[in-house]
């Protein structure tokens, strides 16, 4: 039966309450080690988890020694499984930001672009918030694979199947933001699903048979200059 589409608030209400804490499959834990791989040190700074849901990078950044933490997401369902020992965490939106501009130096967005149609609009919207020489590091899945058909799916408590509502951003659409926002980019990943995937992530066997040689996921790093 293919999955019921969901908007994302609808969604992220059905999906909140069993919804893990840490990255939990494959795709999620090689597109972490990734983004991770290319965040900046955030020892001493003041740092965003944008559309942070429960906040998996917000703990990642106090456990970095950030100087204050920040997490914001549009989903009261989401927020509700935070931790506030890790963050000052509020409900916002990704495309009206409710911080003054040039406040962060780091801001970290996990597989959340996807959720919006603008990707201009999202993206300019981190640059303003983001002071000269700030760094913003983002993922989402990667267009090559939603285009062969990959959904992000889950099952509610019920145990009907849904799939989130997803917009591909290629990555000429993400050059064309950043260099609008006046970001530049200064590394891209692509991580690909192969043996490294299979063998360092337990539970990967099924994706790894499927999609074999196919991108994972698109991370990005970007500068305000």
């Amino acid at each position: 039966m293919t999955p019921k589409e969901l908007g994302v608030l609808s969604a992220y209400a059905e999906w909140a309450s069993h919804y893990p804490p840490r990255a939990h499959n494959a795709l999620m834990r090689a597109e972490e080690k990734t983004l991770l791989e290319i965040m900046p040190d955030p020892r001493g700074k003041i740092a965003l988890d944008l559309a942070c849901g429960t906040g998996r990078y917000a703990r990642i950044l106090r456990e970095r020694n950030a100087r204050a933490v920040f997490g914001i997401d549009l989903s009261r369902e989401m927020l509700a499984q935070t931790n506030s020992n890790d963050a000052a965490f509020a409900r916002g939106d990704l495309l009206n930001i409710p911080f003054p501009n040039s406040f962060f130096e780091i801001i970290v967005c996990g597989l959340a672009l996807g959720h919006v149609e603008n990707l201009t609009q999202a993206i300019g919207e981190s640059a303003r918030v983001l002071k000269r020489g700030g760094i913003i590091v983002y993922s989402d899945f990667h267009p090559l694979g939603y285009l062969a058909g990959w959904r992000r799916e889950f099952s509610s408590r019920d145990g009907k199947r849904h799939a989130v509502k997803h917009f591909a951003h290629l990555y000429a659409d993400h050059a064309l933001a950043c260099r609008a926002a006046g970001l530049t980019i200064t590394a891209v990943r692509e991580p690909i699903i192969g043996r490294e995937i299979r063998e360092e992530f337990p539970g990967s066997d099924s994706i790894y048979r499927q999609w074999r040689g196919w991108p994972a996921v698109l991370v990005l790093r970007a500068e305000k200059i």
